[in-house]
């Protein structure tokens, strides 16, 4: 009598262990726990995270190098974005000659645009001022002005980036109102072409430029000489003298090439060397040779911020030969020392 209670649960207990497993068949399964991701896996993630950053950073700061004021004298093939205005003042200076004393100061006002891409206009406007004291075969003089108006058109036909290296054509047309050598007031023109060609050699650390350079020019002193009977020049207040005529106008051309390299020491600010060999000849034939000089020196440029830079540079005359002087340099038709300073504001 005991077990009659017993008996009659057993089967549902029993028909209920039988349907379990079945329903069970038919729910859905929690997955397995994942197993926890190894500390090193997840560090080395993070690692590369890091670098795949600081990659996207160094290509981006390397498109924003401007190299076109990076190398001192040589210019880069940079040329600035559609719509870029840019703004600059130019000191240069000039020291050393043939004796005496000769200091050539110059500063140029220049604003450049860039109405397509590729392509850039600039418009200066030069103030000289000579300080010359016992120069042989030079006038002594204390003098200055504007002494030049010019434009410069700008062509890069092979951009940098994507490209390994950049080329980019340089002309230049000017109109000056001294001679830029003896500071004796005079009519002035000429046109200098550049050809720049620039590349990374190490990407956004160094970087390198070669230029070829060109420029002719014609200068008109605004002066009398006197002529005797026989057509000789003597002075024009000389008794000899039967005639009084303008001075004639000398031509004049200079080719030559420069090379330089800038290492970027630290964000912003690179150091580098250059050298650029010149020779000048009577005339625009290139026949009648007057001598040539080879300068070297170092550079800085300084990126001050997104929109302000500054560029210096300083070369001396280390060899050279006048045609018609004796000596290791040429310092009838080239200075000792050539100093630059540029402050650069994009807009």
């Amino acid at each position: 009598m005991l077990l009659s209670p017993v008996l009659r649960v057993a089967p549902a207990l029993a028909l209920m262990a039988w349907i379990h497993p079945v329903c069970a068949e038919g729910l859905p399964r929690r997955p397995p726990p994942r197993p926890a991701q190894p500390q090193r896996v997840q560090g080395q993630q993070k690692q590369q995270n890091q670098e795949d950053k600081q990659s996207q950073e160094g290509k981006q700061s390397e498109s924003e190098i401007d190299t076109e004021d990076l190398f001192g004298f040589t210019e880069g093939s940079d040329v600035g974005d559609p719509g870029e205005l840019e703004a600059s003042i130019d000191s240069t200076g000039r020291f050393g000659h043939r004796g005496g004393r000769y200091r050539v100061f110059s500063r140029t006002l220049e604003v450049e645009y860039t109405p397509a891409e590729r392509l850039s206009f600039a418009f200066d406007a030069t103030f000289d001022r000579y300080w010359i004291r016992n120069v042989p075969d030079l006038e002594n003089r204390n003098t200055g002005g504007l002494s030049q108006l010019s434009t410069q058109m700008r062509y890069q036909f092979i951009k940098r980036d994507p490209s390994p290296v950049g080329l980019t054509l340089s002309l230049e047309p000017q109109l000056g109102f001294f001679d830029q050598d003896t500071g004796e007031r005079a009519r002035r023109t000429a046109l200098e072409a550049v050809l720049s060609l620039d590349t990374a050699l190490v990407p956004e650390r160094l970087f390198a430029a070669v230029n070829l350079t060109y420029e002719a020019e014609r200068v008109r002193p605004r002066s009398f000489i006197g002529l005797d009977r026989d057509l000789e020049e003597v002075d024009p207040f000389d008794p000899t003298a039967v005639a009084v005529v303008p001075s004639p106008a000398e031509r004049e051309s200079t080719i030559g090439i420069s090379g330089a390299v800038a290492y970027q020491a630290v964000p912003n600010l690179f150091v580098g060397a250059e050298a650029h060999y010149l020779r000048r000849y009577d005339g625009l034939d290139f026949k009648t040779f007057e001598g040539h000089a080879l300068f070297i020196g170092p550079t800085l440029y300084v990126k001050v911020s997104d929109q302000v830079s500054l560029s210096a540079a300083w070369d001396v005359q280390v060899a050279g030969k006048a045609s018609s002087e004796p000596g290791h340099l040429d310092l009838e038709n080239f200075e000792h020392h050539q100093a630059k300073l540029k402050l650069i504001a994009q807009f």
